[in-house]
């Protein structure tokens, strides 16, 4: 078995973490400012709606492949990162999808 050492994981975990506090507040700001007001309140609510079923999926995801929370050999932590990269790699291409900013638009002398 190969193992890595735990400077590697820390740093490595270190910056999914500080990526992931980035994303959710820059993405909500580009939601806020692209949708109309009349839809803001709602588009908001399945925003965070969506991100709590999808916490609430992540912790029965850590029940079924790492009941003793990684501690055990029959823990399946692998597989457990493999499925919760996946869902987030099936994000990838729908970003080719988001439009300019209409503040940055705005600043760039783009505003229509």
């Amino acid at each position: 078995a190969r193992f890595v050492d735990a400077s590697v994981v820390l740093a490595l975990r270190f910056a999914l973490g500080m990526s992931t506090s980035i994303q959710s507040p820059v993405g909500m700001i580009l939601v806020v400012e692209s949708c109309p007001s009349s839809a803001r309140a709602q588009i908001i609510f399945g925003i965070q709606m969506f991100t709590a079923l999808g916490n609430v999926c992540e912790g029965f995801l850590v029940m079924h492949f790492m009941p003793h929370f990684g501690e055990a050999a029959s823990d399946n932590w692998r597989l457990y990162c493999m499925v919760m990269g996946s869902t987030a790699l099936a994000m990838v291409p729908l970003m080719s999808c988001l439009l300019e900013s209409p503040s940055f638009l705005a600043v760039k002398g783009d505003a229509q």
